[in-house]
């Protein structure tokens, strides 16, 4: 049981991860293709979305490590029990 719930929180990390990635595509934009761009102004309305986008961004990014740990740490237990 406790390989199956580890490979789960692997996968469920992997896909956390590769959702991070695609946030952070969004908010990058052009800047990603060595393109200078300007930001939006402080407070305005893009700006604003930016900033969640990249809250989103940093959660699941962490989300997606502390999924990966633990499922690293529960298929290590299993493989030291007899």
């Amino acid at each position: 049981m406790l390989i199956l719930t580890g490979g789960i929180c692997l996968l469920l990390g992997l896909v956390c991860a590769l959702c991070a990635v695609r946030y952070d595509a969004r908010i990058m934009g052009e800047a990603r293709q060595g393109v200078a761009v300007l930001g939006p102004e402080e407070g305005s309305s893009e700006w604003v979305q930016k900033q969640q986008q990249r809250r989103w961004a940093d959660r699941l990014f962490y989300g997606g490590l502390s999924l990966t740990a633990i499922g690293v740490i529960l298929q290590t237990l299993v493989s030291l029990l007899p």
